[in-house]
């Protein structure tokens, strides 16, 4: 009998999946793509030729429409438990990102700095609203909400929400209702990496998020603290969380610039 170290008592680490159950392909799916790829590259002598002479591409778009279809679900929500963004943002429970979640934000004319699910990004990098896009259904609602559960200068108890856009007409996030305007990572000197959390949640109806919404801008710090985990449990029957990008960012000149010019005032 083999014991392991440190092991999880299964009923007080039961951790409990509150998203969309990820499309699984059946073992005869994946087969026969498998056998009918192998049969078409079997008789293209081209491919052949250019794999000898070391000139064959991959199409990657193609690879990664791939990998969302079978692993990708799996694989971000392995990086997000290792990150530990479930156990921070919702405690005991967690969810498959099924939704596609892409984020990028205009650094200026020449360079876009895109979010890779715990890539570094320097707040001078993240200054402007992101832009965010997805694959939504026809007549669909969601909400996009951009928390960190780093850094937060009067309680350890809360994220800061630097973005919360509520109501979004399928995947037109410009014409959904802005509760919580944007607002750059302000990571204090010397905490090291903060990580800045986006999650994707779809909604089942229209739904009143007045109580949250703030004076814009919002520049009172006490004024984002958050709790993802309150606002899922009180909005938990009409929201289910779909997609899910993180990046990581750590202090540059360009937050001292911030605190000086916007933030000082207020605090």
């Amino acid at each position: 009998m083999t014991f392991k170290l440190n092991a999880a008592d299964p009923e007080l680490s039961y951790k409990v999946n509150i998203g969309f159950k990820p499309r699984k392909l059946s073992r005869a799916e994946v087969s026969e793509g498998f056998i009918k790829n192998a049969k078409k590259n079997r008789n293209d002598p081209e491919m052949e030729r250019k794999a000898r002479r070391n000139e064959l591409l991959i199409d990657l778009k193609a690879a990664k429409e791939d990998w969302w279809k079978t692993d990708a679900p799996n694989h971000i929500k392995t990086i997000a438990e290792h990150y530990g963004i479930f156990n921070d943002l919702y405690g005991d429970a967690y969810f498959y990102p099924t939704i596609p979640l892409e984020m990028k934000y205009e650094v200026n004319e020449e360079m876009i700095a895109t979010v890779h699910r715990g890539n570094l990004l320097k707040p001078n990098e993240t200054k402007s609203i992101p832009f965010v896009k997805y694959t939504a259904e026809r007549d669909s609602l969601w909400t996009i909400l951009l928390t960190t559960p780093d850094g937060n200068l009067t309680s350890r108890e809360f994220e800061y929400c630097h973005w919360f856009v509520a109501n979004i007409p399928e995947d037109q996030v410009d014409k959904g209702d802005v509760l919580i305007d944007y607002m750059m990572p302000i990571p204090p000197r010397g905490l090291g990496y903060c990580r800045y959390i986006c999650v994707l949640y779809k909604q089942d109806k229209k739904i009143d998020f007045s109580e949250y919404k703030r004076e814009q801008p919002c520049l009172e710090l006490e004024q984002r603290n958050w709790k993802t985990l309150d606002f899922y449990r009180k909005h938990q029957d009409v929201i289910t969380p779909a997609g899910l990008t993180f990046y990581q960012a750590d202090w540059d000149d360009s937050v001292q610039e911030f605190y000086h010019k916007s933030l000082r005032e207020y605090l």
